[in-house]
């Protein structure tokens, strides 16, 4: 490894390229090779300036989504058939289970099967029912069933039916309440996901059979933490949250 330092150097008032390769070139296609290199260094325009990071699909130089956005949009490029609304009340690790699970990309016992890694069975490893999908873990076991009713039940949400877990992440949106308690509810399905997948991953690994009072509580507190840091509010306390009054 070098630096482009150690290849430039100054003849007279230029600079110029000093190669230093440790053999000839003997074929054919090497001295091409290096001919194409040579022909694309004639375009490049070499100063004795600190080097600085520019975005090029931008005006302003400066990185942003928009821009890589703004690209892709000229590209028409396939837009997703459903768009993961992230929330900044939580941290990543919690909001990237709930998007993996959306795109079936988590390493469940079905997951892993299809990507030829050995595993002792494809079954549910919480009901040993079904095939362990994202879809089955989050939404149709019965573990899962159980926690979300509980939830929504402290949420004082009506009771509602998920056929899937796109229903279970556009919760937030069918309850008629403030834009922040929706914000609090999302938060909250979110940290749910995370919560069951950690309670199915103490099983597997350390044999832990999950407890739907356990994940209940864990789900209150760890929410509050969360949402209480990250929005910045000091009206929320524990006891509050935990009875979930109304937050406007």
């Amino acid at each position: 490894m070098c630096y482009v330092s150690d290849r430039i150097i100054r003849v007279g008032g230029g600079l110029h390229t000093s190669w230093d390769w440790t053999r000839p070139f003997e074929q054919d296609q090497e001295i091409a090779e290096f001919s194409e290199l040579t022909d694309l260094l004639i375009s490049v325009s070499i100063s004795e300036n600190q080097d600085v990071l520019r975005w090029g699909l931008d005006t302003s130089a400066v990185f942003s989504v928009r821009s890589v956005k703004s690209v892709l949009k000229i590209c028409n490029r396939l837009q997703p058939h459903y768009s993961f609304v992230w929330n900044k009340w939580v941290p990543k690790k919690v909001g990237f289970v709930a998007w993996r699970a959306e795109k079936e990309r988590l390493p469940t016992r079905m997951a892993l099967a299809q990507r030829n890694i050995q595993v002792n069975s494809d079954r549910c490893a919480i009901c040993g029912d079904y095939a362990e999908t994202s879809e089955h873990l989050f939404v149709s076991c019965h573990l899962a069933q159980t926690v979300w009713a509980l939830i929504t039940q402290w949420c004082k949400i009506p009771v509602f039916f998920a056929f899937g877990i796109k229903d279970i992440l556009d919760l937030h949106l069918f309850v008629k309440s403030s834009t922040k308690k929706k914000k609090i509810i999302q938060a909250i399905v979110h940290v749910t996901f995370w919560s069951i997948w950690a309670a199915r991953n103490k099983l597997i690994f350390d044999g832990s059979y999950p407890e739907v009072s356990k994940i209940l509580e864990e789900v209150k507190v760890m929410s509050y933490l969360w949402v209480k840091n990250r929005s910045k509010d000091a009206a929320i306390t524990l006891e509050s949250w935990k009875r979930f009054d109304d937050f406007g």
